[in-house]
């Protein structure tokens, strides 16, 4: 519920909200129902033009709630633990 609201929301928004922003937004809300969160952050190299990418993501464990397209593309660099 908290992951299709804040997509949607995302989506409506007069600028251009990123994963970070959709993770910490998650995380918020997660934290005010007092339920733990990682935000994951993650960096890839294109092999076309060998530019980094980054992206980050939201889970609570194993289950990843925002951001999981294509994470085998990253590797994790870091974790940010909410609540």
């Amino acid at each position: 519920m908290v992951c299709g609201m804040i997509e949607g929301l995302s989506r409506r928004l007069p600028w251009r909200s990123t994963c970070l922003m959709q993770a910490l937004a998650g995380t918020r809300i997660l934290t005010r129902r007092e339920i733990p969160a990682v935000i994951h952050l993650g960096i890839s190299k294109h092999p076309e033009n060998g530019k980094l990418g980054a992206h980050a993501w939201l889970s609570i464990g194993e289950t990843v709630l925002l951001g999981g397209r294509n994470l085998h593309q990253y590797r994790e660099v870091a974790r940010l633990s909410g609540a």
